[in-house]
């Protein structure tokens, strides 16, 4: 193993060992190191004392909480990134992985057999039928001997199962279990063994061999002679010559025990020396045949006559008993029908004497509003006397009147374009799976070179976001799953804090206060074209706690709200280290431009990230922050 390994840049793989936590029920896992898969997704085994060497001081990686992930189970292999634990003293692991980063599982379970598949294809029918293969509706590899095959439910051509040599096949062990890796890889099948029953290979040779060949073999005099017509019909498969050898030799066998079916006695009768054979034989002793018959069938007749004369009674005797029955029934409905009907006459009565009350009511409350109508027109006409005399009071008494109004409200010199992302109307479980969703966007875009909990960590600890490419905020919105955002290019011209709140913000910041259930987003591109405390300080500031509201306002930072911003690639104005210090950045250097189009990941979709579990995130989720403005300074 090169000396250089750079453990944190290698997707490892390990057996999964669960631990007892210190709370009843809780699990930690120790990871046992087996390799790591490079960029063509190619597993490389580790010794043991490799392991023990770069994973000190036991080979393992310890995962706490890893029950958050998966259920406690044996026989779990899994792929992940380590980290360099805080404390590694004493017997520690060096490494360590958390349960919130992208582990996944990886590998199918290979089920080793005791018992040898061999060319007779009743005896493997058996065998993979008593070990639960048969029945089986998912894809399993299964091992015999020296041979793994491969079992896919519904897709056994011709009832062959294919098979590779072990030592042909992409394998990992650990403790007693077994998986196949990429599916056996890309090496082809080594050869193919036979499934097929007795049952079903006698149908077959009924079909294809004794209906259309009976007089053939019927002229050879025995049944041992079918074998030149079977090889005549094996010929034109492409079955393996020893399946061929093993079906021929079956079959030989069963042709001497087997029974036909009275349908396909008629259709072999349909031969024409047969059939005249037959039907003389009937003529000639049909008169015998009948008188056999009727005497050995008088006394079942009977029997049968007996039997259905007394079913017919039971029948009538059951008929009559439900006919009593629907007929109490319809009675006792009519009943309840006729005293509905009474309730019913009785409550419009009620509702008429009633309905009359009201109407007298009615009246009396015209007559009332019209007499008060009459007062407040006789008040408006005199509203004029009214005020001067208060106003005279007022100066007796000495009142003064005080009237204080506070409201938040934006304005905006120009509407800018919001925009919508809706791909859910489900909101997220948990704000776990808004970094599961980063993941699965990243991979399904092929963006490398950053984690998904970077991303998520920055995004739940700073209200301003820095980005290294446009890609990461399509990634970031996809992975919202439902928002509404603006995009605002920086301008040349801007100067102060009165451009940004002009361009943008001010409608974003309202449309967060009106929807406060939903993200929202502004973004920034190309700030580096402005120099950046001109306009931006006052965030800055409200970023670092110097100040709670907007300047000239007593308006807060929305909590559903985040800005994230891009730079040109030109070397336009300098970014202040001070600002930059002050919000999260992602490193500069994390990815490179692809040239296509992104898209969301639409396969398994968690929900949409609602803004109070992203504030809860920031409070109580112990995520890695790694702010790397430096990344964006000039040397």
């Amino acid at each position: 193993m090169n000396n250089h390994f750079e453990i944190e840049n290698h997707r490892l793989v390990g057996y999964v060992d669960f631990l007892p936590g210190k709370q009843s029920g809780k699990y930690n896992a120790s990871i046992v190191v087996l390799g790591f898969i490079d960029e063509q997704f190619v597993i490389h085994k580790f010794a043991t004392s490799e392991a023990k060497k770069l994973f000190p001081p036991k080979g393992t990686v310890f995962a706490p909480n890893f029950d958050r992930n998966y259920k406690p189970q044996s026989g779990l292999f899994v792929s992940f990134y380590p980290q360099l634990a805080f404390d590694s003293s004493g017997d520690k692991d060096k490494y360590i992985i958390y349960y919130e980063e992208c582990i996944d599982v990886v590998g199918k379970r290979l089920l080793v057999i005791p018992q040898f598949l061999t060319d007779d294809g009743g005896d493997n029918y058996l065998i993979l039928d008593n070990n639960g293969i048969i029945s089986s509706k998912e894809e399993l590899f299964v091992k015999s001997g020296t041979r793994i095959y491969h079992y896919k439910p519904g897709k056994t051509i011709h009832r062959l199962l294919p098979w590779w040599h072990e030592s042909n096949v992409d394998t990992l062990s650990y403790n007693g279990r077994s998986i196949v890796i990429n599916n056996g890889g890309n090496h082809p099948y080594d050869g193919q063994i036979d499934l097929t029953t007795d049952e079903q290979l006698i149908t077959w040779f009924f079909d294809k061999v004794l209906a259309p060949k009976w007089d053939e073999i019927w002229e050879g005099g025995k049944f041992q002679d079918i074998s030149s017509a079977l090889r005549e019909v094996f010929a034109g498969s492409n079955l393996p010559s020893s399946i061929i050898e093993s079906r021929i030799s079956r079959l030989i066998t069963l042709s001497q025990t087997f029974n036909l079916e009275s349908g396909k006695v008629k259709l072999i009768a349909n031969s024409p020396w047969l059939r005249k054979s037959i039907e003389k034989t009937i003529n000639e002793n049909k008169a015998s045949f009948f008188r056999e018959y009727a005497s050995e069938m008088s006394a079942e007749i009977d029997e049968l006559e007996k039997k259905h004369r007394e079913e017919i009674e039971q029948r009538r005797e059951q008929l009559q008993r439900e006919y009593n029955r629907l007929s109490a029934e319809h009675k006792e409905k009519i009943i309840k029908l006729e005293q509905k009907h009474a309730e019913y006459e009785a409550g419009i009565k009620d509702a008429l004497s009633e309905l009359e009350s009201l109407q007298k009511e009615l009246l009396l409350k015209q007559s009332e509003t019209e007499r008060i109508d009459a007062l407040l027109k006789d008040a408006i006409e005199r509203k004029e006397a009214i005020v001067k005399d208060f106003a005279v009071v007022r100066d007796v008494l000495g009142i003064n009147t005080l009237r204080t109004e506070t409201s938040i409200r934006c304005t905006t010199s120009e509407k800018s374009t919001v925009e919508s992302m809706d791909l859910t109307n489900v909101a997220m479980p948990k704000y776990k799976a808004f970094n599961k969703a980063i993941d699965n966007n990243l991979k399904h875009n092929n963006i490398k070179g950053v984690k998904p909990s970077v991303i998520t960590g920055l995004l739940a600890n700073y209200n301003v976001l820095l980005v290294p490419h446009s890609l990461l905020i399509n990634i970031i919105l996809y992975a919202t799953g439902k928002c509404q955002y603006i995009i605002e290019p920086v301008e040349v011209s801007w100067k102060t804090f009165d451009d940004l709140w002009q361009n943008g913000l001010s409608e974003i910041v309202s449309m967060s206060f009106e929807s406060p259930d939903m993200m929202h987003y502004l973004i920034l591109q190309n700030i580096n074209m402005s120099y950046l405390p001109t306009y931006m300080q006052p965030l800055i500031n409200m970023e670092n706690g110097l100040s709670c509201f907007f300047p000239h306002t007593q308006i807060p930072f929305p909590r559903n709200l985040k800005v994230l911003c891009t730079i040109t690639d030109e070397e336009v104005i300098p970014l202040s280290k001070q600002c930059l210090s002050r919000i999260g950045c992602i490193d500069k250097n994390s990815i490179e431009e692809t040239g296509n189009k992104s898209s969301p990941f639409m396969d398994e979709i968690y929900g949409y990230l609602t803004p109070s579990q992203l504030h809860d995130a920031s409070a109580t989720e112990d995520f890695p922050v790694e702010n790397s403005y430096l990344t964006y300074l000039d040397e």
